[in-house]
């Protein structure tokens, strides 16, 4: 990240669920917005290995 933080899946499970409306995940928020959501997601999926 930028100011080298870092973010659990969960935290960013979390703060996704938090933004979402009526089921809708970025509702409302800029094209470029959604496509870095998307981006952070495929990579989560692609990266693989989460367990429960």
């Amino acid at each position: 990240m930028v100011n080298d933080s870092a973010l659990t899946v969960w935290d960013i499970l979390q703060r996704a669920n938090a933004r979402a409306n009526n089921g809708a995940l970025w509702s409302g928020y800029s094209s470029s917005i959604r496509t870095m959501a998307y981006s952070v997601f495929l990579g989560i999926n692609q990266a693989g290995g989460i367990t429960t």
